[in-house]
Formats: C-alpha cells, sequence, structure tokens
C-alpha cells in the first residue's frame, strides 16, 4: 500500500506540474504574440495575465482530468494490444470532443461571470478551442506516452524474470533428474540387463541419451511444442516400463491437430514422474497414466493407488510448472482429484502467442 501510494503521489506532482508548466506556455506565447504585433505592454496593463494563467490552469487540469477517466475507459474496453488503429482515432475523437466541450463551457461561465471589456466572446471561443485542442494533444501524449513507457519497462522487467525463471526451471529439472536415486536405478536397471538382455540393454542405452539429449536441447528455450513433449516423454516412459513392465501403462489420446501447440519443456515428464512417485505400481494394479486434449488443455491424468510407506516430495516441480505460466499464459495449471483420478490440466499456448 505505501508504494502504491507514493507512486500516487509522484504521479499527481507531475501532473501538476505539467499543468503549470501549460498555464505559464500558452500565456507566454500569446503574450510573445502581442509584444510583437502590438509593440507595447497593453496587455499587462489591464492585469490580463493572471487572468490568463487561472484560466489556463483551470482549463487544462479540467481537459488532463478528463482525458485520464477517458483514457481509463477505453483501456478497459479498447485495449491497444487488440485495437491498436481503432484506439487511436476513437481516443483522438473522444478526449478533442471533451477539450472542445470543456473550453466551450469555461469561457461561457468566464464571459458571465468575469466579463473582460472589449473582447469577443466568438472570437475568444474560437480561440480558446484552439488552445484547448493543443493541450488535449500535449497532455494525451504525455499520458500515453507515460503509460507505454511503463508498459515497456514492465515488459523488460517480465523477460528478466521469464530468463531466470527459466534458469531455474532447468537447473532443478536437470538436478532432478541427475540424482543418485534416479541415477542408481537407471544403471542397476541397465546392469542386470547386460547380462540378461544385451540388446534391451543397448536400446536402454539409446532412449536414456536421447532422453538427457533433450533436456541439454531444450535448455535456452521456455516453450516447446506438444510433439517434442511427447517424443521426449516416450524416451521416459521407456525408462520407467523397463522397470516396471506391465505396472504401467500409458494412453496417448492426443488429436495430432494439436501437436503444434506449445507448453513449457519438461511438463510432460515432472507430471508423469509425479504420479510414479506417489502411487504403487505392480501388474495386477498398474498405474495406468492417460494423456488427452479437452479445450484446449493438455489433461494428463491416472488412477490413484497411493503409497502405504511415506513420499518424500518437496513439490518443487509443480511450484516451477506454475511460476511459468504466471508469466507465459493468461491461463494457469490446475492439479485436482476427481473421484479415483488425480488429473493436472495444463494450458496449450497457440503458436500465435
Amino acid at each position: 500500500m505505501p508504494d502504491t501510494r507514493a507512486h500516487r503521489l509522484r504521479y499527481l506532482q507531475r501532473l501538476f506540474f505539467a499543468i503549470a508548466g501549460l498555464s505559464l506556455l500558452i500565456p507566454g506565447v500569446y503574450i510573445l504574440r502581442m509584444l510583437v504585433l502590438d509593440g507595447d505592454f497593453k496587455w499587462f496593463g489591464e492585469h490580463l495575465l493572471l487572468y490568463n494563467i487561472t484560466f489556463t490552469f483551470t482549463v487544462s487540469s479540467a481537459i488532463f482530468a478528463a482525458n485520464i477517466a477517458a483514457v481509463r475507459m477505453l483501456d478497459k474496453r479498447m485495449p491497444w494490444s487488440h485495437y491498436v488503429q481503432q484506439r487511436i482515432v476513437i481516443e483522438f475523437l473522444l478526449t478533442s470532443f471533451n477539450a472542445a466541450l470543456i473550453m466551450l463551457v469555461w469561457t461561457y461561465l468566464c464571459f458571465k461571470f468575469f466579463p473582460v471589456p472589449n473582447v469577443s466572446f466568438n472570437i475568444s471561443l474560437f480561440e480558446n478551442i484552439q488552445i484547448a485542442l493543443i493541450v488535449n494533444i500535449i497532455a494525451t501524449t504525455m499520458m500515453e506516452g507515460s503509460a507505454f513507457f511503463r508498459q515497456w519497462k514492465a515488459s523488460l522487467v517480465e523477460a528478466e524474470r521469464l530468463q531466470k525463471e527459466s534458469l531455474r526451471t532447468q537447473y532443478e529439472a536437470l538436478k532432478a533428474q541427475v540424482n543418485p536415486h534416479f541415477l542408481f536405478n537407471s544403471l542397476n536397471t541397465l546392469s542386470s540387463l547386460v547380462h540378461s538382455d544385451p540388446d534391451v540393454a543397448e536400446e536402454f542405452i539409446d532412449e536414456f541419451a536421447r532422453f538427457y539429449r533433450y533436456i541439454l536441447e531444450i535448455r535456452d528455450k521456455n516453450l516447446v511444442s506438444l510433439q517434442e513433449e511427447l517424443d521426449m516423454m516416450e524416451s521416459y516412459i521407456y525408462l520407467q516400463k523397463i522397470r516396471f513392465g506391465d505396472a504401467l501403462t500409458v494412453e496417448n489420446r492426443i488429436d495430432p491437430g494439436f501437436l503444434h501447440h506449445l507448453l513449457p519443456p519438461l511438463t510432460c515428464q515432472i507430471l508423469a514422474e509425479n504420479a510414479i512417485k506417489h502411487n504403487a505400481l505392480s501388474p495386477e494394479k498398474p498405474l495406468v497414466i492417460t494423456l488427452e486434449v479437452k479445450n484446449g488443455f493438455l489433461m494428463i491424468s491416472n488412477n490413484l493407488q497411493q503409497r502405504q510407506e511415506a513420499v518424500n516430495s518437496t513439490g518443487t516441480g509443480l511450484y516451477n510448472l506454475k511460476e511459468k505460466y504466471k508469466i507465459l499464459s493468461e491461463a494457469q495449471p490446475e492439479f485436482k482429484t476427481q473421484g479415483q483420478r488425480y488429473v493436472a490440466s495444463i494450458p496449450l499456448i497457440s503458436q500465435q502467442n
């Protein structure tokens, strides 16, 4: 809350100085014009300088306030990200109308309650509306320029955050895979295969190398295609099935039309590992992992067969996945139990985004 108040205070201060600057600048231009054309100080003699400064300050304040309200309304109904050309035209017309209307009302009130001798209302109104349109252009340009600058600055911060998050995810993913338990299980399986079935052992080594090659290849990527993830998943499940046999089954029901969609790397592996870690597996009661796409979400689900013994889990994989999606997409992943199944719903990101 204090940061928000401080930001608002700084914004109001900048706004005040901008209005004050306009209040001095515009009358100053007219002073110079009169000095050049008339060559005397009649303007000062009739005390119109203070009058014009006050008039310009109040009108500028009203125009700034009206433009702030108009821009906020347009930000909700016509955001720049979707309506660039339409937004430019409508914002210019709307703010210009506001400025002209404010100037009309203000000029009328000033002539009614503070009449200036020997000054025509029509001529004054025409000149004042010109001033109002100039003030409007300056005010709108300042506000939108400031907004674009803040958005650009925020995008840089998000890009840096995404890069850091990517590096952390890569590190955690690599650390999670290259750990003593995983290597021990894989090497133990390989050791037994070398003596019992050398041909399968060779295939195991190929898939093992393919899986780790994928981890190295995606280290600089924030998104990969669903096709790439499924190819990686095939290698990972192959390694696990050598160990668990018929106790582990994977059903791929994904329509090929969704294979070009994107998602964070190692998503499928993280969720498959999560299912294997927390469930009991046996040939009599196999763990069945199902992959399908529904309503733009990759659904990875499994039947619940929770282990009797406690499982040490930090939840790092799912946490990193949620943090990734906070940056990459408006849609967020969901993890929940539905009846006797655990379901992970992962948003797919289209190539256009």
